[in-house]
């Protein structure tokens, strides 16, 4: 069943053989930083490890991309299945999710269209080299600008 996200349970179970559909039932609460956007959807699935998944809608209908390795063998895994049917529990809150998300890259845009080239240059040069020490004592390297950065939900 189609519905006004473009999918629905029927394309999940399509997309992903019976097994991982099964399985991918059992991961819904594993499901973290769901983030929903104009164009994708994107979440962390922590189990085991964690793996990003992101779902895409194209014109012949839904894709996923998981960093597992089952995922990075062209497959709808699990951990697709599990982001795909939170979303389609989540329906009602989408196009409020899409909206917001829409408004945070036009107002992005509206800032970055308001410096100049220089300070752009400027800023980005002073982050890109950027490090830190964390509590551990190891180095690390900023992300770069315009790196997405995903908030981590823990389940408590």
């Amino acid at each position: 069943m189609r519905n006004t996200l473009g999918f629905g349970e029927d394309e999940l179970r399509r997309l992903a053989e019976s097994r991982s559909f099964d399985r991918g039932l059992g991961y819904l609460s594993s499901v973290f930083a769901l983030e929903i956007t104009e164009r994708s959807i994107t979440a962390t699935v922590d189990r085991t490890d964690a793996y990003e998944v992101e779902l895409m809608q194209h014109e012949h209908g839904l894709a996923g991309r998981c960093d597992c390795p089952y995922g990075q063998g062209g497959n709808f895994c699990k951990r697709c299945v599990a982001v795909g049917l939170t979303v389609l529990r989540q329906a009602e809150s989408v196009p409020r999710r899409r909206a917001a998300a829409a408004s945070r890259g036009r107002q992005l845009d509206t800032w970055l269209e308001s410096r100049s080239r220089d300070e752009l240059l400027s800023l980005y040069g002073s982050t890109s080299q950027a490090t830190t020490t964390c509590a551990t004592g190891s180095n690390f390297e900023l992300p770069r600008p315009g790196t997405i950065l995903m908030p981590y939900a823990s389940a408590s």
